[in-house]
């Protein structure tokens, strides 16, 4: 009987901004999060209290969480970055910005977050090691699944800051004291940062990785070394044009006109529900509806090869364009009827989605891409 892994089922700090957590141990983690509403006492003549939204789903609080991080400056190669590394933390921790972390050994998530407090723990007689205990609030009060076509993940060491910082420089009283035999100014270790950010460095789509890869990478006792960003121009560079829309489906077209309707289950790997949700219909339709889990949005006219998004806001859209349908597009807002705002809530686990209005015998699609929450 093979062994069971070892599994690092609780969350686990990454990065912040960029400043990644590479070859530094972050330990001591704890994570807070509650939700929303309060239990009202009975009187003494009755056991417990009344909930009002008892059997509903809860809303969250901002969230907080805490982690002593230590990070070892040995690791730089070289004694002159020192102070500019130092300084890269700091700025990065000063500024609000996106929390990176791994939950359930495998699941990348990431959280729009801000630094409450820094504590730097001095220890004496320890060297080249910095101790900070960081406290984080989320401010959304959830975090977000990343996704796998647009995070991209590459290979960091400590000494590849300088590629990671937006305002990395030289300053002329570093160079003070480092010079050469003629009198002229040298740069520390000779390296110069050429490079504008974001740097060039190799660079893989989060869904390159099976679960058991990325278990080994972030779920192991010892520090990971890899770094994350959202990036937009890999996603577009690596895949078809279509990917970042959502997930696709074909919609049923043998109705006479436009009498078509589709129905078909959702599977959303939310852990809470999110009412961020988009939907994109691309063909040929009249007086379409899209209807989510009963809630439902009609737009009113006919529509011939376009490509026609709903949410994730309250905005509804037309575009003619329907290789790139988010740009050069025309508000319908004054065509579209809805039973209520926001238009659709996608519930953790099967959703059940219904298409109709669109043409016989013409292919048209529906994507349906929401933004999935876990807390």
């Amino acid at each position: 009987m093979s062994k069971k892994p070892n599994i690092r089922l609780q969350k686990r700090l990454l990065q912040f901004n960029n400043l990644v957590f590479a070859f530094a141990d972050v330990d001591a983690s704890s994570y807070t999060s509650s939700f929303k509403g309060e239990s009202v006492p009975y009187t003494n003549a009755l056991h417990g209290s009344y909930y009002p939204n008892f059997g509903a789903w809860g809303k969250l609080n901002t969230s907080e969480f805490e982690a002593e991080v230590e990070i070892n400056f040995a690791d730089l190669g070289c004694d002159n970055d020192y102070v500019r590394y130092l300084r890269f933390i700091k700025r990065e921790l000063a500024r609000s910005g996106k929390l990176w972390a791994v939950q359930g050994g495998s699941e990348i998530v990431w959280a729009n977050a801000r630094v409450i407090s820094v504590n730097e723990q001095i220890t004496p007689g320890d060297t080249d090691v910095l101790h900070l205990n960081i406290q984080f609030e989320l401010i959304d009060g959830f975090w977000v699944l990343a996704s796998t076509t647009r995070t991209c993940i590459t290979e960091y060491c400590a000494s590849d800051f300088v590629d990671f910082d937006e305002n990395y420089c030289y300053s002329l009283q570093d160079l003070t004291g480092s010079c050469s035999s003629n009198g002229n100014n040298c740069l520390p270790c000779n390296k110069i940062a050429t490079e504008p950010y974001p740097n060039k460095l190799p660079c893989n789509p989060l869904c390159k990785y099976s679960k058991e890869e990325l278990t080994k990478m972030f779920s192991r006792s010892c520090p990971s070394n890899y770094a994350f960003r959202y990036d937009c121009d890999m996603e577009a560079e690596m895949f078809c044009y279509d990917v970042a829309w959502g997930e696709k489906k074909r919609l049923n077209k043998s109705g006479m006109n436009y009498g078509n309707s589709t129905t078909f289950d959702f599977c959303s790997r939310t852990d809470i529900p999110t009412e961020l949700v988009r939907v994109t219909l691309v063909g040929s339709f009249e007086n379409p509806t899209v209807t989510i889990n009963g809630r439902s949005v009609t737009i009113r006219g006919s529509f011939s090869n376009q490509a026609i998004t709903i949410g994730e806001g309250l905005e509804v859209y037309l575009s003619n364009n329907i290789k790139d349908p988010y740009s050069a597009t025309t508000s319908l807002l004054d065509q579209t009827t809805f039973s209520g705002v926001p238009y659709f809530s996608m519930n953790p686990g099967i959703n059940t989605v219904t298409v109709t209005g669109n043409e016989y015998s013409k292919n048209s699609f529906v994507y349906i891409k929401p933004i999935e929450l876990t807390y």
